[in-house]
């Protein structure tokens, strides 16, 4: 197989995975691409992504699909801030009294158990389970223990959105949106971390996994040890 051959082929593989990708994760075809997608796509993940430029260039070369600015990305570290920074953050969502219940406790969940911001969009009432002697949340296999300092702001975030008279009430997504029926959008959320919070998404998100992964690592050498959460 000659090079050409193999570049050609790389190309349909890495168009075919981006199109994936703009399924599974903002639900759109490519016909509703935005210029925010693009961007996303080509400033993470792998470098072979790039070799899906040439799908985008040929659509707008041929009248078929917009035309966007594809940028080239260049080589960088991996974005990531410190356990200080992170339970400081913790510690100052924890203080805002004035902002709103909503964009706190999204907040937390970032800085907690680093979920993607669309997943936090997106969350469920359903997968918040109060019973006496707590709050989890079903995150994935194993609940999430909320840590006992932050149960009062949990449970007058669950309790005031319960007792909202709007068209939302009574709506199956944790965080509704300004729209019946639908959940906040993942762009609104992620301009509220940025702007209200001061939080820069992927270097935050990283700490926490960081953290969490070395959390993960002492509950194994210690199954018996319990840990507290100190904010």
């Amino acid at each position: 197989m000659d090079n050409a051959t193999r570049t050609a082929k790389q190309e349909i593989t890495e168009a075919g995975k981006f199109l994936i990708w703009l399924s599974e994760n903002h639900h759109v075809t490519v016909d509703a691409l935005t210029q925010a997608h693009v961007d996303e796509y080509f400033s993470t993940g792998t470098t072979t992504r790039m070799a899906a430029r040439n799908f985008l260039q040929w659509r707008a070369k041929t009248g078929i699909g917009k035309r966007y600015h594809l940028k080239y990305r260049e080589a960088r570290q991996t974005p990531l801030a410190s356990s200080h920074e992170r339970f400081t953050l913790i510690r100052t969502v924890l203080e805002s009294e004035a902002v709103v219940l909503n964009n706190r406790i999204a907040a937390l969940m970032l800085l907690l158990y680093a979920l993607p911001v669309r997943r936090i969009a997106e969350m469920r009432t359903e997968q918040v389970e109060v019973t006496p002697t707590g709050i989890s949340l079903h995150l994935g296999e194993h609940p999430a223990p909320v840590p006992e300092p932050l149960l009062p702001l949990f449970h007058e975030y669950l309790t005031s959105r319960a007792n909202q008279r709007t068209t939302n009430n009574q709506s199956p997504w944790l965080f509704p949106g300004t729209r019946a029926g639908h959940h906040i959008t993942e762009q609104t959320l992620l301009n509220t971390l940025r702007q209200v919070f001061g939080i820069k998404i992927l270097a935050i998100r990283n700490a926490a996994l960081h953290d969490l992964t070395k959390e993960l690592d002492a509950a194994m050498n210690h199954p018996g040890k319990s840990r507290d959460f100190l904010v």
